[in-house]
C-alpha cells in the first residue's frame, strides 16, 4: 500500500503547474483510495493536492466551488480521524468561500450551506459555533427546492437544537470539546434553563413530520426524534400535553413499521412507547396508561430476547420492572411486585452489563425485594435485598454521585434485619455504611443530613444494646448536627427535632441529667409548633413531649403539649382518608 501512495505523490509533482483539472482528478482518486483502504497517508497526500488545485483556479471560474467542495470533504475526513482543530478551522473558511462564490438559485447552494453548518458543528469551540451551525442548516432548508432535502435539513437543525438544550441544561456532563463552552453556557443555562432551544427543536421536528409522507424512509426517525424531544420537555417542565403528544408520536412511529421490520427495530419503538405511556400515567394517574405501558414493554422484551441482543434486553427489562413497580405502588398487587422483581433479576443476569448499570439495576432489585419483605414478612426477601445492596455498593465507584444513596439503602436494609434478629454485627455493618456515606457526602451534600439522622438512630440502637455512654453521646451529636444545618422554615425540621428529642430523652433516662430533660422537651416543643412540614411529624413530637412532661414534671406541665396534640389531630386525620387510615392516624 505504501508504494501506491509514493507513486501517486511522485506523479503529482510531475504535473504542469497550470493543470488544475488533472491535479483535482489525482487528488480525488487518492481521497477515494484513502477511504477504501483507511489510509491516513493517502488522505494527507490528497489534501496537499486539493490545496494546490484550488490555488490554481481563479475565483471567476464557475467550477471553483466544486474544487472547494472536494477539498472540504477531505479536511472533514481527516478531522474526524485525528481531531486537529486547524483542519476544521480551514474547512469553515473554505465552506464560506464556496457559499459566497455560488450564485443565488444555484442547485448546489443548499449543499454548501449544509457543509458550512457541519463544519461549525464539528468545531463547536463556543456557543457562537453552535448558533452558526444551526443558522447555516436552516438556511439550507430554506433554499432547498425539493421536499426531501428540506426534510433532511429540517431534521438536522432539530438535532442540533436538541443537542444545544442538552448541553445547556446539563453543564456538569459536558466533556472534551464541549467543555470550552464554559462560563457563557453556564450563565445562559442559569438565566433561561435552555427551554427555548428545546421548544425550537420540537417545532422543527413537528414541521418536518408534517411535510413528510408516511412512505418516506425518514418519517419514522422524525417521529422518534419528536417523541424524544417531547419526553425531555415533559421531564423538565412536567406539562401533561407533552405526554399526550409524545405517546402519539411513538405510536405513529410503531404503526409505520412494516411487518417485515427487524425484531430489534420493533422492540425499540415499543420500548419508547411504553416509557411514554408510563410518563403519561405519572402525569394523569390513568390506570389504562400503565397497563398499556407494561404490555408494550413486555412485548418489546419478548422481541429483543428472541434476537439475543443482551444490552437492549437489559434496558427493556429494567424499564418493565419500573413500570410494574409503578403499578404496584398504585394498586398494591403483589403479583405486580413479583413480576417487577423477576424483570430486575433478568436484567441483572445479563453478562455484558457494565458495573454502573449493574449497580443501578441491583439497587432497583433491592428496593423491590424490601417492599415485598415489608408486605409479606418473608425473611429471605430481606436477606436477598441486603445481598443485592451490598453488590450494588461494591460495583459503584466512590466518586459516583449515587454511591451515597447505595450506602444509605444498604444500611437501612441491614437495620431492618437488626430489628428482627438483634444481631450486633448487623448494627455494626449499618453504622459502618453510614460512616462511609458521610465521608463521601460531606456537609452541604443533599443526602448528608439524612445520613446523619439515620446514623444517629443506629447509634441509639447500639446504645440500647451496649449501654455505652459514648454511643448515646455520638447519637445525640449526629442528631444535633443535622438539626443545626436546617433553616427554621425547612419542612423536615420537625422530623429532625423529634429525632434529637428522642435521643436526649434516652440519655436523660440513663444518666438523669437535668440539661438532657430540658433539651428533649425543648426539641419536642419546637418541633410540635413548627409551621411547616407534615402534620404527622408535628403530632408525634407533641405526643412524645406530652408523655415526657407528664412523667417527669406532672400533668399540669404537660397540658400545653396535650392541647397541641388535640389541635393537630384534624390536620393528621384528613376526612378524605378511608376509615381505617383515619383510625390509624388518630392513634
Amino acid at each position: 500500500m505504501g508504494s501506491t501512495v509514493d507513486a501517486a505523490t511522485d506523479l503529482s509533482t510531475d504535473l504542469p503547474v497550470d493543470d488544475s483539472l488533472e491535479m483535482l482528478h489525482r487528488a480525488t482518486n487518492l481521497f477515494l483510495r484513502s477511504r477504501q483502504l483507511s489510509s491516513l497517508s493517502n488522505l494527507h497526500s490528497s489534501i496537499l493536492l486539493f490545496e494546490r488545485a484550488v490555488a490554481l483556479v481563479s475565483d471567476n471560474n464557475p467550477d471553483k466551488p466544486k474544487y472547494l467542495d472536494n477539498y472540504v470533504a477531505a479536511l472533514f475526513a481527516r478531522f474526524d480521524v485525528v481531531k486537529e482543530r486547524q483542519d476544521v478551522d480551514h474547512a469553515i473558511l473554505l465552506c464560506q468561500r464556496a457559499v459566497d462564490l455560488t450564485p443565488k438559485g444555484d442547485a448546489s447552494l443548499h449543499d454548501r450551506l449544509s457543509s458550512l453548518g457541519q463544519a461549525y458543528y464539528r468545531r463547536m469551540s463556543d456557543l457562537s459555533d453552535l448558533d452558526a451551525a444551526v443558522a447555516s442548516v436552516q438556511k439550507a432548508a430554506c433554499v432547498a427546492v425539493d421536499d426531501i432535502n428540506k426534510v433532511l435539513y429540517t431534521q438536522a437543525a432539530g438535532s442540533m437544537l436538541e443537542s444545544c438544550f442538552k448541553l445547556l441544561g446539563r453543564i456538569e456532563d459536558m466533556d472534551g470539546i464541549l467543555s470550552n463552552l464554559g462560563e457563557a453556557l453556564e450563565q445562559r443555562f442559569l438565566r433561561t434553563d435552555a427551554l427555548d432551544d428545546l421548544d425550537a427543536a420540537i417545532d422543527t421536528f413537528r414541521h418536518a413530520v408534517g411535510i413528510t409522507e408516511d412512505h418516506h424512509p425518514e418519517k419514522l426517525g422524525l417521529l422518534s426524534r419528536l417523541g424524544k424531544a417531547l419526553s425531555n420537555r415533559f421531564n423538565r417542565s412536567g406539562s401533561p400535553p407533552d405526554t399526550d403528544a409524545c405517546v402519539a408520536a411513538y405510536r405513529s412511529a410503531y404503526e409505520l413499521l412494516p411487518a417485515s421490520a427487524p425484531a430489534g427495530e420493533k422492540a425499540k419503538c415499543l420500548e419508547s412507547l411504553g416509557l411514554a405511556l408510563r410518563d403519561r400515567f405519572k402525569a394523569s394517574g390513568c390506570i389504562d396508561d400503565i397497563d398499556s405501558s407494561i404490555a408494550a414493554l413486555q412485548e418489546a422484551g419478548n422481541l429483543i430476547g428472541s434476537q439475543h441482543e443482551e444490552l437492549e434486553t437489559t434496558n427493556t427489562f429494567v424499564s418493565l420492572g419500573n413500570a410494574l413497580n409503578s403499578r404496584f405502588n398504585h394498586l398494591g398487587s403483589v403479583t405486580d411486585l413479583n413480576a417487577a422483581i423477576s424483570a430486575y433479576q433478568q436484567a441483572v443476569e445479563v453478562k455484558s452489563l457494565g458495573d454502573i448499570a449493574r449497580s443501578v439495576t441491583l439497587g432497583n432489585l433491592a428496593k423491590a425485594l424490601d417492599k415485598r419483605f415489608k408486605r409479606l414478612g418473608n425473611h429471605a426477601d430481606l436477606d436477598a435485598a441486603i445481598q443485592a445492596n451490598e453488590e450494588a455498593v461494591s460495583l459503584m465507584p466512590d466518586e459516583h454521585p449515587s454511591k451515597v444513596i447505595r450506602l444509605n439503602n444498604m444500611a437501612l436494609a441491614v437495620m431492618n434485619r437488626f430489628g428482627l434478629s438483634g444481631a450486633p454485627e448487623d448494627l455494626e455493618a449499618a453504622i459502618a455504611a453510614y460512616q462511609r456515606g458521610l465521608a463521601l457526602a460531606r456537609p452541604g451534600h443533599p443526602h448528608w443530613r439524612g445520613l446523619l439522622t439515620n446514623m444517629g438512630v443506629a447509634l441509639l440502637n447500639q446504645f440500647y444494646h451496649s449501654g455505652r455512654a459514648e454511643d448515646i453521646d455520638a447519637a445525640i451529636h449526629a442528631q444535633r448536627e443535622a438539626v443545626n444545618s436546617l433553616r427554621d422554615d425547612d419542612i423536615q425540621r420537625s422530623f429532625f427535632l423529634n429525632s434529637l428529642g428522642v435521643a436526649l430523652q434516652k440519655r436523660f433516662e440513663h444518666l438523669c441529667l437535668p440539661e438532657d430533660l430540658r433539651g428533649a422537651l425543648d426539641a419536642f416543643t419546637t418541633a410540635a409548633y413548627t409551621t411547616s412540614g407534615p402534620a404527622s411529624d408535628r403530632f408525634l413530637a407533641a405526643h412524645n413531649g406530652a408523655l415526657l412532661a407528664s412523667k417527669s414534671q406532672g400533668p399540669r406541665q404537660a397540658l400545653t403539649l396535650y392541647q397541641r396534640v388535640m389541635d393537630l389531630i384534624p390536620q393528621r386525620v384528613w376526612l378524605g382518608l378511608n376509615v381505617k387510615d383515619r383510625l390509624s392516624g388518630s392513634s
